[in-house]
């Protein structure tokens, strides 16, 4: 598989998909690949690196040529829709970033009980404290800030 060619953009994409905790672990891993790959990585090299197969390096590195950066975004799955809109998903990591100060709250940390606090009074969600826990732990990003 010859090296992927990137624009100045996508490899700027990239590089804040592998790092920021807004994107899955599973996405972070895919653009990890192809900025190893981007690097002349082989596709061996990628696999161990990553501890994954090489199987799995090369259908997203593929999918990436074909697709580009939205190749790298899971596709519909059949089952059970998930039961927090992305959208909700995507404003506790916007919220996470703010101090609780700055959104009139008298706290000064943000805890997964104000998040959820915050999220379903303020903002209108209906999300638990479990998934606002598991979605942090996912991303490795603490509530307490």
């Amino acid at each position: 598989m010859r090296p992927t060619d990137l624009t100045r953009r996508e490899k700027q994409t990239l590089k804040r998909m592998s790092s920021e905790p807004e994107y899955s672990e599973r996405v972070a891993l895919r653009a990890q690949m192809i900025l190893l790959h981007h690097r002349k990585h082989t596709v061996s090299f990628i696999a161990e690196e990553l501890n994954t197969s090489r199987g799995t390096v090369s259908l997203w590195i593929r999918r990436f040529q074909e697709r580009g950066l939205d190749g790298l975004q899971d596709e519909e799955r059949s089952g059970r829709p998930p039961i927090y809109p992305e959208e909700c998903v995507k404003a506790l990591f916007d919220v996470i970033k703010v101090s609780p100060r700055k959104l009139g709250l008298p706290k000064s940390r943000w805890s997964v009980r104000s998040l959820e606090s915050y999220l379903n009074t303020t903002m209108g969600y209906s999300i638990k404290r479990s998934r606002i826990h598991m979605l942090l732990r996912e991303r490795n990003v603490a509530a307490r800030r």
